[in-house]
């Protein structure tokens, strides 16, 4: 190893240049005016102009040192003994170089409140504006107008860019509060879009060991997380999951967003992330959402993600991946997030296939999942409410509908799934149409576990020949549907539908007994069907597995005829 002598010397000596400036801190505050101060490390540098400081407790001395400070710690050091009444600045550029990306923001007509200790009680920004480059070539840039700030510590944020201690563990406050007004953003091939308001609140970080633009600098790489060799990779997702640990926000509102993408232009009334708390984790809220491409148009309502967070999958990177020497194959369950479930409602889309198209609207969808700590669900709802359509009398594949005489179309549907041991309880699966009627279905699949800890697509589905069906439950209610069909084939064969119904019964009575049997289940079965034919009302079919371990792919390979499913299962069959 090489000892330098030379940067040794030069270090020791800004080290001491620091010192001395601080030392030499004035008694009492003095004011401050410094034509141009600029800041820097390796990754970030800050150039600010027309700074002026009334009542600071530093001497212009030290402030003039923070340009020679030499990294972004010394200088938050020197910036986190600040006391003044104002801190002014005509502009702050900023700009940091991550790979071939470069990003530079810069402030103009800053001014910043009751500073004690480097944190400043409130402040603003008149405007500001920004540019991203990769490689050279700009990929976005950008505007906005007033910025406003309440608690702000402005010498920790300068901190989180450079190394901090490995034993940090708490999260420290960066600032109560941002409010930018006005934002315009162009994207290039990506469009534009502007903002009318955006609110950030409650904004927590603590150091990293390499600083922030370091543990950054290697996030793109995640577009190609397979290619990469297994130090590197290591490295990525270790520095994703500290990333994620480093930072909290409380939320961020972002209101009156307009985007525009050639012919494509939508509007969002607002959008609400609330961050996770109080053992609930993160919510997004997307609310009066209207897009229009062409004559292709849509609006919702709101669409709100509940309860989610990212941990359980960095986490799981993290064990398969984060050790180069030891990686193992993850299993699909150690890489699903947790999340609560999400809510859509107020649906409407019209001109998908032109303008005559007919609208089609959504009154609710919800889907409901069980995993608060990631993994495979303990439980599945999903809800469709009101899904509803105008019939088109144009439309050649919508002719049986309109033969029945539906005008509108209007049905909901759900399923609801829970996972019990190797159990797979299916609690509902329905469709259901106020004009037309209900059709449900539940049961018990038993050996389902096995295939949601399956750690490959290829074992889920060997996994998949154990299943076996345990139980399961038919209702079929009448809403006007048997009605319906008896009038279409009356008008279609010049007979009444009283005769039709009369002849369909009589087909029944034939068909059934020949094909299910004579066995007690299928009488059952028969009696149950004829009657509801015979009086369209409510029909209920339910079959149970003789065998405790249910009907496997085994016991339904061997059956030859639709009698012998009867010697499997025990049937009841009632109609209403």
């Amino acid at each position: 190893m090489t000892f330098d002598l030379d940067s040794t010397l030069v270090r020791a000596a800004r080290g001491l240049s620091v010192a001395a400036l601080l030392w030499s801190a004035p008694a009492s505050a003095q004011n401050v005016a410094i034509e141009q101060l600029t800041l820097g490390s390796a990754t970030t540098t800050i150039v600010i102009k027309g700074l002026a400081i009334e009542g600071s407790s530093i001497s212009a001395e030290a402030v003039r040192g923070l340009s020679s400070a030499g990294d972004l710690k010394t200088a938050a050091d020197i910036i986190g003994k600040l006391d003044a009444k104002s801190l002014k600045a005509a502009s702050v550029e900023t700009t940091d170089r991550v790979a071939k990306e470069r990003n530079t923001t810069v402030l103009e007509g800053v001014e910043l409140l009751d500073l004690k200790n480097g944190r400043a009680a409130k402040g603003s920004v008149a405007k500001g504006r920004f540019a991203n480059t990769d490689d050279g070539e700009t990929t976005a840039t950008g505007a906005f107008g007033r910025m406003t700030l309440r608690d702000a510590d402005i010498a920790f944020g300068l901190a989180l860019q450079a190394p901090g201690p490995a034993t940090a563990r708490d999260l420290r406050n960066i600032y109560a509060g941002v409010e930018v007004g006005a934002l315009e953003i162009d994207l290039r091939e990506g469009g534009s879009m502007t903002i009318d308001r955006v609110v950030i609140q409650d904004v927590k970080a603590r150091q990293m060991p390499r600083g922030l633009a370091a543990t950054t600098e290697d996030f793109g790489a995640a577009e190609n997380f397979e290619s990469l060799d297994p130090k590197r990779r290591a490295a990525l997702v270790r520095d994703l999951d500290l990333f994620f640990e480093s930072f909290s926000v409380g939320s961020v509102e972002a209101a009156g967003l307009r985007f525009r993408n050639g012919g494509d232009d939508a509007v969002v009334g607002r959008i609400l992330y609330t961050g996770a708390a109080a053992g609930k984790g993160a919510a997004l809220a997307i609310e009066n959402v209207t897009q229009a491409d062409g004559e292709q148009k849509s609006r919702f309502g709101s669409i709100r993600f509940s309860d989610w967070s990212l941990t359980p999958l960095l986490k799981g990177l993290v064990a398969a991946y984060g050790d180069p020497a030891k990686v193992v194959e993850p299993s699909l369950a150690s890489l699903l997030p947790a999340f609560g479930g999400m809510q859509i409602k107020d649906v409407s889309v019209s001109g998908v296939g032109g303008a005559t198209t007919a609208p089609v609207s959504l009154a609710g969808f919800e889907l409901r999942i069980d995993n608060r700590d990631g993994g495979i669900p303990k439980g599945l709802r999903i809800a469709v409410d009101g899904l509803a359509a105008t019939v088109d009398p144009t439309d050649p594949d919508m002719a049986p509908l309109r033969d029945m005489g539906i005008k509108e179309l209007d049905v909901s549907s759900g399923m609801e799934l829970l996972l019990a041991g190797e159990d797979l309880q299916i609690k509902e699966i329905s469709l259901r149409s106020a004009a037309l009627g209900n059709l449900t279905l539940s049961g018990v699949i038993g050996n389902a576990g096995a295939i949601f800890a399956a750690s490959s697509g290829e074992s889920a589905l060997m996994s998949a020949f154990g299943l076996s069906l345990k139980r399961l439950d038919v209702l079929v209610e009448d809403r006007g549907l048997a009605q319906r069909l008896a009038e279409q084939q009356a008008k279609a064969s010049g007979k009444t539908p009283d005769q039709v119904r009369r002849e369909t019964a009589g087909m029944a009575a034939v068909l059934l007994p020949a094909t299910l049997g004579s066995s007690p289940g299928a009488k059952a079965v028969t009696a149950a069907v004829l009657k509801f034919v015979a009086k369209p009302g409510r029909l209920s079919v339910s079959a149970k597995a003789k065998n405790p371990a249910g009907i496997g792919a085994a016991d339904a390979a061997v059956i030859a005829q639709p009698t012998e499913i009867f010697t499997l299962v025990d049937v009841e069959a009632k109609a209403e």
